[in-house]
């Protein structure tokens, strides 16, 4: 009995060895992986499907040669741990290299060094030529994903780029945060800052945008800068920056966008300090191989009212004395509708019954055309002139003037 009982113990011993060299040795097909052949965190081990993510249409169907792809934070804010950032890829130039970036440096400490491949197997990875970043060691055309970690999730909400040289054809990510819901339309006050074209060329002429143009600005308020990519061969360098307007030769930086890829519009939101800028100094923007189409400034909030300030130091109208005149570039996003409002105070003359002042076209060769007279002013007040499409039209060319008796005109400002 006791031979019996030794005979089988020392087969189930036998079996035990064989199976954990099995489950060491696998199947002879581990190159896809690491040497540690570790799975991603939160389950993302498996085969994956494209029926759970969702798409980024907008960065679909282009090539990337050296550039990135950048997801911005309208979704990247959205990730949470586990979330799935996929992406199919085609060669370019015989090559399909990627790695994840934020403007080609590493998204955080360690940066990203584990990519999948859609059956769930880790691909091998290589320690970039940049900025300790990790890319795919074999190029070849597939279907990738890599996984957003405790440790990744806070950097990568900021945006991140895929960089590389490929074909993406579909991009999407899976466990998304729901989206929440858009301020209103009608609560965003838009105030154009240009509307032509501004080619950065190679490091070219800034373009400066007066000072006067943020005379409503606020802190949190977004300047939108759209723009398109100019088609000179310098892939990998399509970029702007906003600065502050140079002052004696010096100018503080607010942004800097990079690694631009396609046709697109980049918002930048102002900080108190920079509002308190360029409300003196004005915004410039600079570059290379991007035309900026459009500037615009845009405040949220309901019952803010955009308003160009034409005129803040005292004018004493007097007695019929020499008029106060406001340039036509004061006057160029006007348009018919638009509201001069003209703070005033009463002078105390004792011409009772003859404070009053008008207001008129800057004369041109000795005319002018008279846009109104506010007559019988009998205290401290504010008066609001609705210009029409002709007013508009000429204040564009010749200016405004005010001329008027016994008051004195503190403020004026177009709205």
């Amino acid at each position: 009995m006791k031979k019996v009982l030794k005979k089988i113990m020392m087969l189930a011993v036998s079996a035990l060895l064989i199976g954990s060299f099995a489950a060491c040795s696998g199947d002879g097909d581990d190159d896809d992986y690491l040497s540690n052949g570790s799975q991603p965190e939160n389950g993302g081990s498996g085969a994956f499907s494209w029926e759970t993510a969702e798409l980024i249409p907008s960065l679909a169907g282009k090539e990337y040669k050296w550039a990135g792809a950048k997801v911005k934070t309208d979704i990247a804010s959205r990730l949470q741990v586990g979330s799935k950032v996929v992406f199919e890829l085609e060669e370019l130039d015989g090559l399909c290299k990627f790695r994840i970036t934020k403007d080609w440096d590493k998204v955080c400490e360690g940066g990203i060094s584990k990519y999948y491949s859609a059956d769930g197997k880790e691909v091998k990875v290589k320690l970039a030529d940049h900025a300790d970043t990790y890319e795919n060691d074999e190029s070849k055309a597939g279907t990738y994903y890599f996984v957003v970690e405790t440790g990744t999730l806070e950097a990568l909400k900021k945006g991140f780029d895929i960089v590389g040289c490929f074909k993406l054809v579909k991009i999407g990510v899976t466990n998304l945060v729901a989206a929440s819901e858009p301020e209103p339309e009608a609560d965003i006050n838009e105030t154009v800052l240009l509307d032509t074209e501004y080619n950065t060329m190679g490091w070219g002429a800034a373009t400066n945008i007066a000072a006067d143009k943020f005379a409503g600005a606020k802190a949190g308020d977004k300047i939108v800068v759209t723009y398109k990519m100019n088609d000179d061969g310098q892939a990998g360098y399509h970029m702007f920056q906003l600065w502050n307007t140079l002052v004696d030769g010096d100018h503080t930086c607010f942004d800097e966008i990079k690694d631009l890829s396609a046709d697109d519009s980049y918002t930048h939101t102002l900080t108190a300090d920079e509002v308190a800028l360029v409300k003196v100094n004005g915004l410039s923007i600079q570059g290379n191989s991007v035309t900026v189409t459009k500037v615009a400034l845009k405040s949220v909030g309901a019952a803010v009212a955009n308003e160009t300030v034409l005129l803040d130091t005292e004018y004493n109208t007097m007695g019929w004395g020499t008029a106060a005149n406001i340039a036509a570039d004061k006057f160029a996003n006007a348009k018919a509708g638009d509201k001069i409002v003209v703070t005033y105070k009463m002078n105390d003359d004792g011409q009772a019954g003859y404070h009053m002042f008008q207001l008129w076209n800057t004369p041109v060769d000795g005319e002018h055309t008279f846009f109104d007279e506010i007559k019988d002013l009998s205290a401290d007040d504010s008066y609001t002139h609705t210009l029409t499409a002709d007013e508009v039209a000429l204040v564009k060319v010749n200016g405004l003037s005010i001329q008027g008796n016994s008051v004195t005109v503190t403020k004026v400002v177009l709205k």
